[in-house]
């Protein structure tokens, strides 16, 4: 039941960070039991080794701890990270800062997707870039997940499940505004649906306009976008 209160991303982030984890134990000869070695100084040596070894970004090291604490809870075990209180422990704490830093001198800031980029975007994919269909399904896509605050993975998928993932009967279109049924969303953690709606926008950006192009090129009327 802990972990059918997971999103799958969340489950696979939680199994990578576990996985990162055990390696750490192998390469740096600690052989003892995994839930013996949540103690303090064997996690900020994992830290360490996150950000001089294997040059992770803060966010996926806050991800991996994540994963421990979770473990930690599951066998009945205090949050090694944190102290009673919520508070982020002085050694954890200051090794994330410096994980951030050492981000922040690489990092390259992309760009929002404001609706001047997204229109240049658009501009390309004009049926030459890869060819009709994919570069209709591409704007179509683009438009839809900019209008509707999507996330990549509420309309994207490795592998197909037509129980969880965005289908073709699960989009209503008419003349001037449209309907999606997203089956699952990240901020809908009873699964019960809900629907993003979109209307017509009469401008080269219009989702409407591109969908009914995607639509036209679409050789199967079923299964999934």
């Amino acid at each position: 039941y802990w972990l059918l209160s997971l999103a799958p991303s969340t489950r696979r982030s939680y199994a990578t960070g576990l996985r990162i984890f055990q390696q750490f134990l192998f390469f740096s000869n600690i052989k003892r039991r995994l839930h013996q070695c949540f103690d303090e100084q064997t996690i900020q040596y994992f830290i360490s080794y996150c950000i001089g070894v294997l040059h992770i970004r803060s966010s996926s090291i806050r991800s991996y701890l994540a994963a421990i604490r979770y473990y930690c809870l599951r066998i009945g075990r205090t949050d090694p990270l944190r102290h009673s209180n919520g508070t982020w422990k002085f050694s954890v704490n200051t090794l994330l800062k410096t994980a951030e830093k050492f981000n922040s001198r690489s990092q390259r800031h992309r760009l929002p997707i404001c609706s001047k980029l997204l229109s240049r975007i658009c501009h390309k994919l004009n049926g030459s870039f890869f060819d009709i269909y994919w570069d209709s399904l591409l704007r179509a896509s683009l438009c839809c997940a900019f209008y509707g605050f999507l996330r990549p993975g509420e309309f994207t998928v490795n592998k197909f499940n037509a129980s969880r993932n965005l289908t073709l009967s699960d989009m209503h279109i008419n003349r001037n505004s449209a309907t999606f049924h997203l089956k699952r969303s990240k901020t809908d953690r009873c699964n019960y649906g809900i629907y993003i709606r979109y209307y017509r926008t009469n401008n080269c950006l219009c989702p409407i306009s591109h969908l009914h192009t995607y639509i036209k090129h679409r050789s199967k009327l079923f299964g999934h976008l």
